[in-house]
């Protein structure tokens, strides 16, 4: 069993306790304090039984949000009666989360691989299997542990560049102008 004891095995099991130990991994409860007047968004609204629609936040009236899917093409009109959740991610998110963690799981696998050292196979009496094959040379080492860590790091970059940021409405109009001009900010048509 010298599985347990490899580095990879280790860093994968550390990354997803840190990750699966928040109940809230997919979303962001902060609100609307973490949004940026200065970035795209693609916008959700939620109901308390379905998702009402999605896209791109073009306007914010008094009682109503309108989401556009292509600009001035598709305008929908929501009310702020009927919505119980907004939930916004930033375009470049996802893209730069794909991106950030392959970098650095390709760095930090190929210097695991790199800086793991020699072992030898244990050769087990009755088995019929050539553990040799299982003997990698340290540029091999580095390359397996490049291209592991290059998977691993993009499938966490994945899972926290799609996080969103959570806003509750839950139907109340004051909750609502309480965060409109935020929301204002990111829209198309600015009021």
């Amino acid at each position: 069993m010298k599985n347990r004891n490899n580095p990879l095995v280790i860093l994968f099991s550390i990354v997803c306790c840190i990750i699966f130990s928040n109940p809230n991994f997919a979303q962001n409860k902060e609100g609307v304090n973490s949004i940026k007047s200065d970035v795209k968004y693609t916008v959700w609204l939620y109901s308390t039984k379905r998702k009402l629609g999605s896209g791109d936040m073009y306007k914010t009236l008094d009682d109503s949000l309108i989401l556009s899917k292509n600009y001035l093409l598709n305008l929908t009109t929501y009310a702020v009666k009927d919505i119980e959740e907004i939930r916004l991610r930033s375009k470049s998110k996802l893209r730069n989360g794909l991106i950030t963690g392959g970098i650095i799981g390709l760095v930090g696998g190929g210097l695991i691989g790199l800086l793991s050292p020699d072992s030898s196979p244990s050769y087990n009496s009755g088995s019929q299997f050539n553990f040799e094959i299982l003997q990698f040379n340290r540029k091999e080492r580095t390359i397996l542990g490049g291209v592991t860590g290059l998977m691993f790091g993009t499938f966490i970059g994945g899972i926290t560049g799609s996080l969103k940021i959570s806003v509750p409405i839950n139907g109340d109009i004051n909750k609502y102008r309480s965060v409109r001009d935020k929301l204002n900010s990111i829209s198309k048509e600015k009021q």
